[in-house]
């Protein structure tokens, strides 16, 4: 056995056991030991939010990301209306000295 690993022992339960073997077999691994050695890796960067996203969800991102910028456009186009209308009507007011 190498220096750098360890022995160890998983149980698992017949369910778990089962759907290890079937995606073991699935996925090409030649091995249970490797199947789950690489579950755990995946799980671990999964938990440290290192991972690759699918390219439907980055689409649906970049879509959001549009949609986003497309209400901010909006709503300062909206802001500039509504200011330029205010300033519009307190111009008239200066004018005229009355409403």
């Amino acid at each position: 056995m190498k220096k750098n690993q360890d022995k160890g022992t998983v149980v698992l339960s017949g369910s778990t056991l089962d759907l290890a073997d079937y995606w073991q077999k699935k996925k090409g691994f030649k091995t249970r030991k490797a199947f789950i050695e690489a579950a755990i890796n995946r799980y671990i960067d999964i938990e440290n939010h290192n991972y690759d996203l699918p390219d439907m969800e980055i689409h649906r991102i970049n879509q959001l990301i549009t949609a986003v910028n497309a209400l901010k456009d909006e709503s300062y186009l909206t802001r500039k209306a509504v200011n330029n209308g205010f300033s519009a009507i307190l111009d008239l007011d200066e004018d005229d000295g009355e409403l």
